[in-house]
Order: C-alpha cells, then sequence, then structure tokens
C-alpha cells in the first residue's frame, strides 16, 4: 500500500469537493491533523470511518485502498491488489506493534530490579529484558530481502547490528554501575573472610590491585561513545567500529581477568552477564563491521 499516493488522492478528492481539511475532518468525525496525516503519507484512515470517508469523497474503499479511481477494465485488478496491500499493511503494523512492545518490555524488565537490587542481588530479569528489548529491534528491522533491494537490506543489517550493540553497553554500563560487580576479599583473621563487592567505576579495588574492572569499564564507555558516534555519522565509519571492536575485545579479556588472576571467588553473577554481555555486543559489531566490507 503506498501511503503517499493514497494520501494525494484523499487530497485531490477533498479539493474538488471543494473541502478544507479541517471540514472534511468535521465531516467523517475526526480531526484536521488526522487527515493531514493522511494526505501527507504519514497513516491511513482507520477502517471505522473508511465507509463515512468515501460517502464523503464520493470513491470506493478500492480506489481509496489504491489511491486511484477504477474503471471497467481494472476494477477487478485494482480489487484484488487492495485486499493483498491490506493484509500486508496490517502484517506490517502488527510486526511494528510488536517491536515496539518488546522494547518496551525488555526496558521494563532491565529497569525494575534496580530498586531492590542491594537486598535481593542480580535478578534473571536482567537477561530476559535484554533479550526482549534485542528481539523487538530485530523485529522492527527485520525485512525479506530480494536481489533488487539486497544492498538496502545489508544496509539495514548494519544498522540494526550498531543498534543491537549500542543496547548491550547500555545495559553493561547499568551493571557496571551497580555495588555488586567487583570483588575484593580480605581476611581479617587467619579462619575469617571478608567479601565486599564494588562499582566496576569504584577506585577502591583498583587501589587494590584488582585493576580489571575500572579498566572494563573505561572500555565499555569509550566503545558505546564510538558506536554512538558511527551510528550519527553513518558514513565513513570504518575506523570508528574498528576502535569500538578493539576497545569491546581489551574489555571482554579484562572482565574475566579477576578469575584468571585471583580465582573464581572474585566473579560475581553481574560480572558473569557483564561478560557475556560484552561478548555478545563483539559478535553484532563483527556482522556490522562484514556487512560493510561487503
Amino acid at each position: 500500500m503506498d501511503l503517499s499516493k493514497t494520501g494525494l488522492f484523499i487530497s485531490d478528492l477533498r479539493k474538488q469537493q471543494g473541502l478544507t481539511q479541517k471540514e472534511l475532518a468535521e465531516k467523517i468525525g475526526v480531526t484536521d491533523k488526522a487527515v493531514s496525516r493522511w494526505e501527507t503519507g504519514r497513516g491511513f484512515p482507520d477502517v471505522s470511518i473508511l465507509k463515512v470517508l468515501t460517502e464523503v469523497l464520493n470513491v470506493s474503499i478500492t480506489e481509496i485502498a489504491n489511491g486511484e479511481k477504477t474503471t471497467p477494465d481494472n476494477v477487478e485488478d485494482l480489487s484484488d491488489k487492495a485486499i493483498i496491500e491490506a493484509l500486508n499493511y496490517s502484517k506490517q503494523m502488527g510486526k511494528k506493534v510488536m517491536g515496539i512492545l518488546l522494547i518496551i518490555v525488555g526496558f521494563g524488565l532491565t529497569a525494575s530490579p534496580l530498586i531492590f537490587l542491594a537486598k535481593s542481588g542480580f535478578s534473571i530479569l536482567y537477561l530476559l529484558g535484554i533479550v526482549a528489548a534485542i528481539a523487538g529491534v530485530v523485529v522492527l528491522s527485520y525485512k525479506k530481502s530480494s536481489i533488487k533491494n539486497r544492498r538496502k537490506t545489508m544496509r539495514l543489517s548494519k544498522y540494526s547490528s550498531r543498534i543491537i550493540s549500542l543496547i548491550l553497553f547500555a545495559v553493561t554500563l547499568i551493571l557496571e554501575m551497580l555495588p555488586s560487580g567487583a570483588v575484593l576479599i580480605f581476611a581479617s583473621g587467619p579462619d575469617e573472610i571478608i567479601r565486599q563487592t564494588f562499582p566496576y567505576f569504584s577506585l577502591i579495588t583498583f587501589g587494590y590491585a584488582n585493576i580489571f574492572p575500572l579498566l572494563t569499564a573505561v572500555l565499555t564507555v569509550a566503545a558505546t561513545i564510538l558506536i554512538a558516534i558511527a551510528l550519527i555519522k553513518k558514513a565513513n565509519v570504518t575506523r570508528l567500529q574498528n576502535a569500538a571492536f578493539i576497545s569491546t575485545v581489551i574489555a571482554l579479556v579484562f572482565s574475566i581477568m579477576p578469575i584468571v588472576m585471583f580465582g573464581t571467588g572474585h566473579m560475581t553473577t553481574v560480572g558473569i552477564f557483564i561478560t557475556i554481555l560484552l561478548f555478545l555486543s563483539l559478535i553484532f559489531q563483527a556482522l556490522a563491521n562484514r556487512k560493510e566490507v561487503n
């Protein structure tokens, strides 16, 4: 369904009737802003008012859907085309609504445990929220490719990969700011061990020679900024992507170094998820970089 074509068709019919947008809106029971959206191709009349609109403009629903007048020769073809395009439009709108809902649910699940985190520990809702948000972005950006529009699809895939990487970095930064990521273990006596947790950005762990959480956090910030700039700039971003990729690789290595250097006791559940998120971001950056080369 070509909304721009339909919009121009409605506009021409309205002018032929000698009506302003406001007058047409009053006749069919909507606002003039709604009529403006239709005529500029930013929306389509709701099913509930289509019948009234066609009566006011003296056309059929098929003609509104196709954006052109029917003739005895093309009426059957246009009717079939209108049905097919209406079904496709409904499918696209359903996909858009589903994608938006997934993103909202994802961010809601990610943010909701923050209030209770200090008392209850890390919540699996973070992981579910991340998965839902990524699924929403994928649903919104996915389009069936063909030979004709393959380049456009590749550009969209590259852009989507960057968006997902940025979302993963955002969640990673949230986790790195929580007071339950980095670990310090003190021995107050021969039989007593005290285990304390700190944010990744804390200088306390750095001062006690556990430098890796802070370095991980700094590199995560750097990679996030580089990916954000690449999204804004859109063109000639190969160097930015490469720099972000290298920063993420080093951050990933640093994120697992506390286990390598000090043992498993120096890694919390939050730290594990930070490592997983960095790894996932690395995968999506690799996809974006590969699309850039192609």
